[in-house]
């Protein structure tokens, strides 16, 4: 883990990772404040990548403030391009990661001299924040944890296509019926209509992948498709950039949030409820609820500091004091 020393135009961490990779990779994180000086941040920037030159295997991410896509325009920005080329950094993402209803930058990045086969990167199109969350993937090192279920249903197709041919063909359906008993009547009635939703609506085995939340069981199959319409509505906002399609979005997004609460909060008066009378299990899905929104036991054994390897817990939490000091 590393420290910069003198920089007081940007924050960053610095890690190196000895495993499971067969080379070491340095994994870097970078926030520069909009509103900084510039030219001031390339000269503490530079001296940062010339402690790490070397280094096999670099990855510099971050939210930098810097619009690459200016750089034509913008000598400052220029520079920093010139600066990573020289030290033979690359940009993965080259689309803007942060869109408004009137401009378009390319301010959140992810930098590293490893091109090859194994790499993938790009922008996820999402609403959790107004920065796009961007993404770097080393295939090499993707393990397959656990292969896809699926189950097999037998349903309906109803959509607006499926409806509007229903109606359409009831409409010109013969319903003359020459008989005066309400019971044949009604069953020749019956048959037409049933015959008619059959034929444009038959029924289908449909596949359907099992989806597994231990953290979240209230998101059912219906939520994950309204999040999925959602992030379409979105993304058309994004690409017309239209009061209507903004409005339309927003709308939406609302009456999703709204869902997504109110099936949380029936999940767990279900669950209360189905738990009357047995104060154990109540006692446990109270613990559990309490345990998931804590924070987690640490999960670091070792750290490497000054070219030591530092394994004692109380070693560990005295060298993590000195670097944040």
């Amino acid at each position: 883990m590393h420290k910069t020393k003198a920089a007081h135009t940007f924050e960053s961490v610095i890690v190196e990772f000895h495993k499971p990779f067969k080379k070491k990779t340095v994994l870097g994180t970078i926030y520069r404040a909009p509103g900084t000086d510039l030219n001031v941040f390339n000269t503490e920037f530079e001296e940062l990548l010339q402690t790490l030159s070397g280094k096999n295997r670099l990855i510099l991410t971050g939210d930098y403030n810097i619009n690459l896509l200016s750089h034509m325009s913008h000598p400052e920005t220029d520079k920093f391009l010139n600066i990573l080329y020289a030290h033979s950094l690359l940009p993965t993402i080259k689309k803007p990661t942060r869109i408004t209803d009137h401009s378009a930058t390319l301010i959140d990045n992810i930098f590293t001299n490893m091109f090859d086969d194994n790499q993938l990167s790009g922008i996820i199109i999402d609403d959790l924040s107004d920065h796009l969350p961007v993404f770097y993937i080393n295939r090499e090192n993707i393990i397959k944890l656990k292969t896809t279920e699926y189950v097999y249903k037998n349903m309906r197709q109803i959509n607006e296509e499926n409806l509007s041919n229903f109606s359409l063909k009831l409409q010109n359906t013969d319903w003359c019926i020459e008989d005066f008993d309400v019971n044949t009547m009604y069953n020749a009635f019956n048959n037409k209509f049933s015959t008619t939703y059959n034929e444009i609506m038959p029924i289908k085995t449909k596949r359907i992948k099992l989806y597994h939340n231990k953290y979240k069981p209230w998101i059912t199959h219906s939520i994950i498709t309204s999040a999925k319409k959602k992030n379409q509505l979105y993304q058309d906002y994004l690409r017309k950039k239209t009061l209507e399609s903004k409005i339309k979005y927003s709308k939406y997004r609302n009456k999703f949030t709204s869902i997504i609460r109110a099936a949380e909060k029936a999940y767990y008066a279900n669950r209360f409820e189905s738990l009357k009378g047995n104060m154990k299990e109540t006692w446990n899905l109270i613990n559990n609820l309490i345990k998931n929104n804590a924070t987690g036991k640490p999960v670091v054994k070792e750290i490497l500091s000054n070219d030591q390897i530092v394994n004692d817990p109380t070693d560990i939490a005295n060298k993590f004091n000195e670097f944040f000091y």
